[in-house]
């Protein structure tokens, strides 16, 4: 745009709409692509605890992981089999920056890091401004 006045009509027009497919005009703000705050806490989020080693994959030692940030949680008694790879966790009531990516167990002296990964954290596009979804085609 050339003017201010030619771009403050072009964020103001409505929308176009051909085979099904719709496109939205807004003016920019400082909020253009920011998550809504909503997701940031979830009620309920599930991560996967991966290289635990085996003699430390307790329920003991998981609760001791979890509990530095989140104080409700349901641990998939199945996934501390040692036949499982990782550990799976439902988080309740979780903010999810207070999540690490990697935390260590410290054990006679030998440090185990452990990937703590979020369970599909993008599968809801509609998550992010309502003006902003075109970002997930």
């Amino acid at each position: 745009m050339e003017t201010e006045k030619e771009a403050k009509k072009l964020g103001t027009r409505l929308p176009i709409k051909e085979n099904g497919v719709e496109v939205k005009f807004r003016t920019w703000s400082p909020d253009f692509h920011m998550l809504n705050h909503d997701i940031l806490h979830q009620k309920k989020a599930v991560v996967t605890l991966l290289g635990i080693p085996v003699h430390l994959k307790r329920e003991d030692i998981v609760k001791a992981i979890i509990r530095k940030f989140c104080y409700s949680y349901e641990i998939d008694r199945d996934s501390l089999n040692f036949r499982s790879a990782f550990v799976q966790v439902t988080l309740k009531d979780v903010k999810l920056g207070n999540i690490p990516r990697i935390v260590n167990l410290e054990e006679k002296g030998n440090l185990y890091p452990v990937w703590i990964k979020l369970v599909n954290e993008w599968e809801d596009p509609d998550n992010c401004h309502e003006a902003d979804r075109s970002t997930f085609i």
